[in-house]
């Protein structure tokens, strides 16, 4: 992945950068004042005054540090069967002595062993860099040997998780709906408990990802159940309709639903709708109401915007005409043939 290759390049960075500083070091305190510098004389000068380089052992000390930096972030693979003396403790008792030992030839004198360079500054260079390595390499074994939990979650899956409800909180309004969710390496079961539904729900998804069995559906259930009266608009008729009718005859049958009635508007399936008599004589008690249902009836088979000048004069000609045969079939014969074809 492009992301571990990053991380890659960055710890490779890091474990050139250990071998930079040391070198600086012996740079600054070994040939401070050697002439085959030339123009980087000035810059050696320069690094010299940061207080780092002030005393020998601040500087072994950063060396030091960045090792640490560098082994904690190894992406090294877990392996048990080391052995932790030859692997670890050996390796890092002998580089920390040669590492720190390093400070006691520093400052000697001794014979030159080849140009710039004595006998006790070679064995200094020699003693700080094994010593540095065998750090490296125990420090490195440490972290194949303790798996650690350093860049594992890289997604950041466990730093998101939280622990959510797994009690199940139920009152006479509540809706309950079971569910699963991660938490410390784990997948747990727990609830999402609406205790007050009358403030609504909003549920959002995109098309198939489960609204309806996951939240829809309980809902219907357990409202119908706890004698919730309920405006279902099946969107994917006739799902919803026939998982609330079986839950209805359920609440019929378990005797919850006494006086309750069951009603279906299908404008598409006429003949399995519930439909009413519009013109039926018990609604159509004045002239006014006899009105008002010619003038529904009419804009209802209008097509396109309302009609103006001429064409509303006729068309209001056309409610009133059909206004007075709605009052008149409504009281003729006490509205025996007050109804639509």
């Amino acid at each position: 992945m492009e992301e571990t290759r990053e991380i890659q390049k960055l710890h490779g960075f890091m474990q050139c950068l250990i071998y930079f500083f040391l070198f600086i070091e012996f740079v600054v305190f070994i040939y401070p004042d050697a002439p085959f510098w030339g123009l980087f004389q000035v810059a050696i000068m320069r690094i010299s005054l940061i207080p780092i380089y002030q005393d020998l052992i601040y500087s072994k000390l950063l060396v030091l540090v960045l090792i640490c930096l560098v082994s904690i972030g190894t992406l090294a693979k877990k392996s048990p069967e080391l052995d932790p003396k030859k692997s670890i403790v050996h390796p890092l008792t002998i580089g920390l002595l040669l590492y720190f030992g390093s400070l006691y030839l520093f400052g000697l004198s001794s014979g030159i062993v080849f140009r710039y360079t004595h006998w006790h500054d070679l064995l200094y260079m020699c003693a700080s860099l094994f010593g540095a390595i065998l750090i490296s390499l125990s420090m490195d074994n440490i972290s194949k040997l303790l798996k650690s939990g350093l860049g594992k979650d890289q997604w950041n899956i466990e730093g998101e998780s939280f622990m959510q409800q797994v009690r199940k909180v139920e009152t006479p309004y509540s809706v309950n709906i079971p569910m699963l969710f991660y938490f410390k390496r784990r997948v747990r079961k727990g609830w999402i408990n609406l205790v007050n539904p009358f403030r609504a729900t909003l549920l959002i998804g995109t098309p198939g990802s489960g609204k309806s069995f996951s939240v829809v559906n309980p809902f219907i259930r357990q409202l119908i159940a706890k004698a919730f009266s309920i405006c279902l608009y099946d969107f994917k008729h006739p799902d919803l309709g026939k998982i609330a009718y079986y839950h209805y005859r359920l609440g019929k049958k378990s005797g919850k639903l006494k006086g309750v009635a069951f009603h279906v508007i299908n404008l598409n399936e006429v003949e399995k709708s519930r439909r009413i008599n519009p013109l039926r004589a018990d609604y159509i008690r004045t002239l006014a109401d006899a009105s008002e249902t010619a003038e529904a009836l009419v804009e209802a088979l209008k097509k396109g915007d309302k009609a103006s000048g001429s064409d509303a004069f006729f068309t209001q000609s056309a409610i009133n005409f059909l206004a007075s045969a709605i009052y008149f079939l409504s009281r003729h014969e006490k509205g025996k043939y007050s109804s639509l074809p």
